[in-house]
């Protein structure tokens, strides 16, 4: 599994979702193509945010290379 998630928000507010619901991450990196990709400390992490919030993941790989 990758320890990284695209969502579709701003990423101040991916910062703060993940503040809220401690899941640790190192860095965020605004998507040319709208959203922000959240890379996580944890694949565990990653998986919780796409589990919880699976209607703000975006589909891909990596869109910041689009």
């Amino acid at each position: 599994m990758r320890r990284s998630v695209n969502l579709r928000m701003t990423e101040q507010d991916a910062m703060d979702l993940c503040r809220v619901h401690n899941v640790p991450f190192f860095s965020t990196m605004s998507l040319p193509l709208g959203g922000t990709r959240v890379f996580c400390r944890t694949e565990r992490g990653a998986d919780e945010l796409r589990l919880r919030f699976c209607d703000l993941t975006l589909p891909g790989e990596d869109l910041s290379t689009q």
